[in-house]
């Protein structure tokens, strides 16, 4: 089996995808990984999408829930910089994020950038797995 290990952008905590990470994760299994990417791609702006309309509602829980179900599928995979734009979107949207009437405009604010900043790094994190799946097909297993 032929075994990728690279790093795409950065090591460390903010990487947009650790593949070494992801590769330990998978034990080296390239078509788990090749699973595991795809559907990450296809989940990931669905979940930003729904997170976005759930923040004009009072639905400040599941928007919660949502962005803790990135935020652990980014961590399983390596793409570091989703899972602490999602921490971010938790903390803005939590219970203790906003506590009287006068702290409404700060905390929309505070949400609507977490948010923003979540779909940038969604964004970008996509073309990096793109770039490493494209990599991944052109490169016959061994």
């Amino acid at each position: 089996m032929h075994h990728l290990i690279h790093t795409v952008a950065t090591d460390g905590p903010f990487a947009l995808l650790d593949l070494a990470h992801l590769s330990q994760q998978t034990g080296g299994d390239l078509l788990l990984q090749r699973e595991l990417l795809d559907l990450f791609r296809l989940r990931s702006p669905e979940l930003v999408d729904k997170m976005h309309a759930l923040a004009d509602t009072s639905q400040r829980s599941a928007l919660c829930d949502l962005a803790h179900q990135l935020k652990g599928s980014a961590v399983a995979l390596g793409a570091f910089a989703i899972a602490a734009a999602a921490g971010t979107v938790e903390q803005a949207f939590g219970p203790n994020s906003c506590c009287n009437d006068d702290e409404t405009v700060t905390f929309r604010t505070r949400g609507e950038a977490a948010l923003a900043a979540l779909s940038d790094a969604v964004a970008e994190a996509l073309v990096a797995i793109d770039a490493y799946l494209s990599d991944l097909t052109a490169k016959p297993e061994a």
